[in-house]
């Protein structure tokens, strides 16, 4: 007890100990301009934000998680506020996460739309924190806003987040009619760092011929440059709340990976040569900034000499992926049109003063707006421009309250509105507008106090009730802001429709059709069950009920069962106008006489929009016809409600029910309905008459869930279908074979999902009915005990893809080898860094219990490992203990014994090879001839060859061209981040012209483009590249070829240029 009281003492203690220091350093180097309005206000903010930075760098040192992280972890906790008028959806493409925000009004045309990309230097910011932003963007623009999200440091470095923006916006702009947007009308936004990924794209999507034009970029705040600290905002602002000169160069340092040991020489501008500065002077220096930005607190800096070593450890920043600013002016004159906003007490204030005066120079359209603050922002003057004066942004109440008091703090200091203001409307507007008075003279306008308090809202003028010395206005305004100014330039001008009124009322229904009038209260729910009713009794073919035209209201449920129907019947009904809104749908027992299968889709398409509740159980329809109904009931949406889950495994009609597909993201109560509904069937001792489910795949393969066949017998194990039982004997009783459940899992530290908890403690008590499958499993870092309980239940055999990503220690990687050892039917195996510290260098006992136990993997077809240490000299037994060939061999970033090598070269399990990754192997050691021989050897089945960072020069490539030149299946070839010659890069372009397969290829920039000190010379690059492209167009084949100084992204490896050639 005393320990935990003491422990609790000091805990108390280290806390107040930690936010005293915080609040008195912030006190002492926090500057609070004189113009923010709520100085206290925002003093407090930005202690609370610094003392979560300051505990996030505590539990940092603690090893308990990153900054970013514990950061990241607090500002997402507050919950998702719903928006009424704007549908949200969490999507991926591919790998990357994105929200999709559509405006819930329907629209007959297609929308504009947004592809907004968040902020926060790579450390902060999320999906979550700019939801509301991005519903304000869909809902005031009427557009389809896709917010596409990004990995973050610590773990991911440049150019991670252009990479994943780049990936995010190419899916979207290649599938916009999908999502109804206009290919036309598609835009760029982003804030900070966002901003700059938004730029970045447009140039790079400028020769992209293959994608939509982006109609224009919006810029808010954006960093647009890395190599000037010297700037007069940089100087200026250096210690404004919230985003200081320290946590911009952490975040800098962070992303790009350099070590903050370089701050002064980088502050100084000492880490670049003389030469950059003169290349880039007309986008860089404090000469371009104009002099009234110059005018508080900035003194003029000189440089001081190059620091030869901070330059080799920084030249990253030269990148146009990361400075945006410096890019060729041939590719700054083709932008589109960009909106600009930039803040006066920002230290990225410059970077948009930089790019405004840059676009402009090459005739690009701009529209710029300036503020004092950015977007936290506290302000109470603006700069007295025409743009920025007084402009409000108006947002109807919640609910449509009229005469309540707007305060939208954020929103109207964003746009320079006055501190307070009280606004009133009689109706609500059929549209929201933006409008703002059209200068700061209030008082020409007339002041009239005997105007009535509510008055009517009108489009074309701004009426509003002022507070104290405010004064309304009577005349049109002339000056709109900035959503304003967008929408009247870059949008077509709305349809003028008809004002339409919706009255809600507490009468009740009309009164029922005439055939009914006669039975008091029928209403149109009750006319539906006396058509059942009758066609029960009659055994009619025709219901007159959406047959007769007889009702006066749409039907809400339909329930015709046990009857015959023809196919007129069918195509009546499908017909039928009263079904528009139907939201159950029951044929079951219903038997078909020259049934069609297209009748059937056609009914299910009519009422697709609404439907909830289905039951086909349609007697003498084939399975085969069922099947060709299916891609019709993916419009249904709403059938993924948890009772028709659970209804739809009980009387599933195929082997095989591949749910995954159809729940993407399963939450628990879905899941639970799921496995309800298996306890239903397993609890049954007469097996259903038209259920045949035996494997239940919860796996979200990327496949739809309807567009996947059911019937595939391929993913049903013999030992899951049903013995064998007399023919007309379905109703009598019959064992079963335990049912099979397919899941994939991924066993990462602190994200265990309830719904895997669930699913694994369901499972654990039904041992003898279910089996568990996992195909896929990838492991991060997990504790022992948890993996261990996850292979208790999982069946391990089953495995065929494993992910090992263990951040432990050998020791403990070694006790995890059993288990992998019995993974026997193992296809894929993709292993991670094995970091050993200096004390397990002699712990060889561990490693050889792991690597006997990776020997044991008798199947693979597909082995990819990085860095693997203990791999060196036994790659002999690894490729001799294979019963079978491979088809992907990837070993990266290690040492290999030439031993290794010429083992590998004469393996005849090599002889189906069609992917060969060696990159980070050193080559130059080894002969020649033996690279040569395992070319020569894969030469008739490789498709893909990874040879980057091989260290491999002249020599080495002029006897190896002889043998790619046989490579015929050949697609991909990456060989970036060696030295090359250009006559030895042409050479080698002949010999491979004849490769008909080659699609694409990945070269470094020849060794004549750097400079003794190794700086790349554009102007070089750029004559080498058009030589490069007289060759291709006389060799005559078109061929796409990627010139990179640093290896390419498309092969993992971090990027700094591109030069895209097509003959």
């Amino acid at each position: 007890m005393q320990l935990i009281q003491y422990t609790r003492v000091t805990a108390c203690v280290a806390s107040v100990g930690v936010g005293l220091w915080v609040v008195g350093n912030h006190f002492l180097t926090t500057d609070i301009p004189a113009a923010i309005s709520h100085p206290v206000r925002l003093w407090v903010f930005n202690c609370i934000f610094q003392l979560l930075i300051t505990w996030g760098m505590i539990f940092e040192k603690l090893r308990i998680c990153s900054m970013p992280q514990f950061v990241r972890f607090v500002h997402d906790l507050p919950p998702l506020r719903k928006h009424p008028d704007v549908v949200v959806k969490d999507l991926r493409f591919g790998t990357i996460p994105v929200k999709l925000y559509q405006p819930k009004a329907s629209t007959s045309g297609l929308r504009p739309g947004i592809v907004f990309f968040h902020g926060g230097g790579g450390i902060l910011g999320s999906l979550k924190t700019h939801h509301g932003i991005c519903c304000n963007l869909c809902k005031k623009s009427d557009a389809v806003v896709l917010a596409v999200g990004y990995r973050m440091m610590p773990k991911h470095k440049f150019p991670v987040i252009v990479t994943d923006c780049m990936v995010g916006t190419i899916h979207f702009l290649k599938s916009l009619n999908t999502y109804g947007v206009d290919p036309a009308r598609v835009i760029v936004c982003g804030d900070s760092v966002g901003g700059a990924v938004a730029t970045v794209l447009c140039q790079k999507f400028v020769d992209r011929s293959d994608l939509p034009k982006i109609r224009a970029q919006i810029l808010i705040y954006s960093t647009l440059q890395s190599l000037d600290f010297q700037s007069p905002s940089y100087q200026q602002n250096k210690n404004i709340p919230l985003l200081s000169q320290n946590l911009i160069f952490y975040c800098w340092c962070g992303y790009l990976d350099i070590s903050p040991s370089w701050r002064s020489a980088v502050l100084k501008g000492t880490h670049l040569p003389a030469e950059v500065w003169e290349k880039y002077r007309k986008w860089l220096g404090a000469e371009n900034i104009p002099d009234k930005f110059k005018k508080r607190g900035y003194l003029p800096v000189s440089r001081e000499p190059l620091n030869e070593a901070a330059y080799l450890e920084t030249k990253i920043i030269l990148d146009v992926m990361n400075s945006p600013l410096i890019a060729d002016n041939e590719v700054v004159s083709r932008l589109p049109e960009a909106c600009i906003v930039s803040c006066e007490y920002d230290v990225l204030r410059d970077d948009s003063l930089l790019y405004k005066k840059s676009c402009k120079s090459m005739d690009s359209a701009i529209i710029w707006f300036s503020s004092r603050v950015p977007v936290v922002h506290f302000t109470k003057a603006t700069e007295k421009t025409p743009q920025t004066i007084y402009r409000k942004e108006y947002i109807p109440f919640p609910g449509h309250r009229p005469d309540q008091i707007s305060r939208w703090y954020s929103k109207r200091r964003v746009e320079g509105l006055p501190y307070k203001h009280l606004i009133t409307h009689h109706q609500e507007p059929s549209q929201r507008y933006l409008i703002s008075t059209y200068d700061d003279h209030y008082n020409r306008h007339n002041y009239h106090p005997g105007l009535p308090e509510l008055r009517t809202w009108n489009r074309h003028k701004l009426l509003w009730l002022p507070e104290k010395a405010d004064f309304p206005l009577l005349g049109p305004p002339t000056n709109y802001g900035l959503y304003e100014q967008m929408k009247q330039k870059w949008l077509p001008p709305p349809e003028v429709t008809l004002r339409e009124s919706i009255y809600t009322s507490s009468y009740p229904r009309p009164p029922a059709g005439e055939q009914f009038s006669s039975l008091p209260g029928t209403n149109p729910q009750s006319q539906v069950k006396l058509s059942v009713i009758f066609l029960q009794e009659r055994g009619t073919s025709h219901p007159p009920g959406p047959g007769g035209g007889c009702l006066k209201s749409p039907l809400d449920s339909l329930s015709i069962t046990k009857c015959w129907l023809r196919d007129s019947d069918l195509t009546h009904l499908s017909q039928s106008p009263d079904i528009s809104q139907l939201n159950s749908l029951d044929l079951s027992r219903v038997t078909m006489t020259d049934f069609r299968p297209e009748l059937l889709q056609v009914l299910l398409e009519k009422v697709a929009a609404t439907l909830q509740d289905l039951d086909l159980d349609v007697c003498g329809i084939t399975d085969s016809q069922l099947e060709a109904c299916l891609p019709a009931l993916s419009r249904c949406s709403q059938l993924r409600r948890s009772e028709t889950l659970m209804a739809m495994v009980q009387a599933w009609p195929f082997a095989r029910l591949p749910l995954g597909g159809l729940m993407k993201k399963p939450h628990q109560e879905t899941l639970e309905a799921v496995l309800d509904g298996l306890d239903v069937l397993l609890a049954q001792e007469v097996y259903p008459r038209k259920c045949k489910l035996r494997v239940l795949d919860l796996r979200n393969t990327g496949q739809d869930f309807w567009n996947m066949w059911s019937g595939d017998k391929s993913h049903v194990s013999s030992s899951s279908l049903m013995a064998s039982v007399a023919k007309n004997m379905s109703r009598t009783k019959h064992s079963l074979a335990p049912l099979e459940m397919y899941v994939d899992l991924c066993l990462k530290e602190k994200t265990w999902s309830k719904c895997i908890t669930y699913l694994f403690s369901w499972v654990e008590q039904r041992k003898g009915s279910i089996h568990l499958c996992c195909k896929k499993m990838k492991i991060v870092s997990r504790s022992k005990d948890t993996i261990k309980k996850v292979f208790r239940i999982v069946k391990l055999d089953c495995i065929q893809e494993v992910e090992l990503n263990f951040t432990q220690k050998l020791s403990t990687l070694a006790k995890f080898a059993p288990l992998l050892g019995k993974m026997s039917n193992v296809q894929k195996l993709i292993l991670s860094p094995i970091h050993r510290s200096a004390a397990e260098e002699q712990d060889h006992q561990a490693l050889l219990q792991f690597t006997s136990q990776i020997l044991r993997l008798q199947y693979l077809r597909y082995l990819r490992m990085e860095g693997p240490s203990f791999l060196e000299g036994r790659l002999n037994q690894m490729l001799r203990c294979l019963k079978i060939p491979l088809y992907n061999i990837s070993i990266t970033n290690c040492l290999l014994t030439e031993s290794d090598l010429t083992h590998l070269s004469q393996s005849p399990k090599i002889c189906q090879l069609k992917g060969l990754n060696l990159s980070g192997v050193t080559l130059t050691n080894f002969c020649p001839k033996l690279i040569q021989g395992l070319l020569e050897k894969v030469a008739g089945t490789l498709e893909e060859l990874n040879l980057n960072l091989c260290g491999i020069m002249d020599s080495l490539l002029t006897v190896l061209v002889p043998a790619l030149s046989c490579c015929s299946q050949l697609r991909v070839f990456s060989m970036c981040g060696n030295l090359i010659s250009m006559a030895v890069l042409e050479n080698l372009l002949r010999h491979t012209d004849g490769l008909s397969a080659l699609r694409l290829e990945f070269y470094p920039a020849p060794r004549e483009s750097y400079s003794s000190l190794g700086i790349l010379h554009q102007e070089r690059l750029a004559q080498l590249k058009a030589e490069l492209w007289q060759l291709l167009t006389d060799l005559g084949r078109p061929r796409k070829i990627w010139i990179s100084p640093s290896p390419c992204p498309y092969c993992g490896e971090d990027v700094c240029d591109h030069l895209n050639h097509n003959a």
